[in-house]
């Protein structure tokens, strides 16, 4: 049997805590023909000394800061796998991940790629549950405008190296949401996401100064809307019009969610901007409640946020989320 090639493609800076049992969970797969590639992004802890205590198991690549999204596209360079799986230095793959990811890839064409389903590991309690509602299901399989509201997290797909070569590798000057940017990316360009029930990894969730999840700033958001904007003027591009008001629509949809998370922590001006956009992908696509979609039609989203926000302070029964 054909025994395709995968490199595991692991950024690391800082993560002395985590490095050791995040490598190891890549060395050990149960399929053989992998490479671990770590590409350590300057740390200035204990990493590099971790690193290089595995010797030949690992290829490691030493760089100065320059942020995740530049290691991956290094670690890539590096690589020499027809798979690319992505791991972040903090999370942990199952034993089996690779394995029964690829058998899935090789049933499916070539324009496809298979993501599987992520369990969340919360640090200080120990709860380990499925990641997302889609986790929790027998079967994964979500469509396109499904997916682009709530993406499978970084590792969670396999991908080809075509597809990686195609689209780019990831945006570095994305940073925040970057899984998200490359996976919406790979949509655009004509990639179908197929999900199998597959348990591949442990999403860590822990507090850290360097996790990019944690960053909530101004000028994250206004990356946000330049990533929207990016995302529309590609679309322009795609000539089936059946797929491109899928990804229309969940483009709409993750737009107004993002904008509603942008006026509670007072960022108005980015909430503006992508209630604005969100519109003009479609016009259909509000989140939330029946009431609170009601509420939007009659007042606008601003308005109806500060009511919604009133009548959940004093214990509405309306379902205003």
């Amino acid at each position: 049997m054909n025994s395709p090639s995968v490199s595991v493609v692991i950024p690391c800076y800082n993560a002395e805590k985590y490095i050791a049992a995040s490598v190891l969970s890549a060395v050990n797969q149960t399929w053989e023909n992998v490479e671990v590639i770590v590409v350590d992004d300057g740390s200035t802890d204990k990493s590099l000394d971790i690193l290089q205590s595995f010797g030949g198991q690992i290829k490691l690549v030493m760089q100065k800061n320059q942020g995740a999204c530049h290691a991956r596209n290094v670690g890539f360079a590096s690589s020499s796998g027809e798979y690319i799986k992505y791991l972040d230095a903090d999370d942990i793959l199952f034993p089996e991940s690779i394995e029964r990811q690829v058998l899935a890839s090789m049933t499916l064409d070539a324009n496809s790629f298979v993501y599987g389903r992520t369990f969340y590991l919360q640090e200080q309690t120990g709860l380990i549950r499925p990641h997302a509602y889609r986790d929790f299901q027998a079967d994964n399989h979500q469509d396109i405008s499904e997916l682009i509201v709530d993406v499978p997290p970084t590792s969670a797909p396999l991908y080809s190296r075509g597809l990686v070569e195609r689209i780019g590798g990831f945006d570095e000057n994305v940073k925040k949401r970057q899984d998200f940017n490359f996976f919406v990316h790979a949509i655009i360009a004509g990639y179908t996401p197929i999900g199998f029930k597959i348990p591949v990894y442990f999403y860590r969730d822990h507090d850290s100064e360097h996790r990019i999840t944690k960053k909530k700033g101004h000028e994250e958001y206004l990356g946000q809307i330049a990533m929207y904007q990016g995302f529309i003027d590609e679309l322009a591009k795609v000539s089936d019009i059946e797929r491109k008001r899928e990804i229309e629509r969940g483009l709409a949809k993750s737009m107004w969610i993002i904008a509603r998370d942008a006026i509670r922590l007072g960022f108005k001006d980015v909430a503006a901007t992508l209630f604005q956009l969100s519109m003009s992908c479609d016009k259909n696509s509000i989140v939330g409640s029946p009431a609170y979609r009601l509420l939007v039609k009659m007042v606008g989203p601003f308005r109806a946020e500060m009511i919604g926000s009133r009548l959940r302070y004093f214990g509405s029964r309306i379902k205003i989320k």
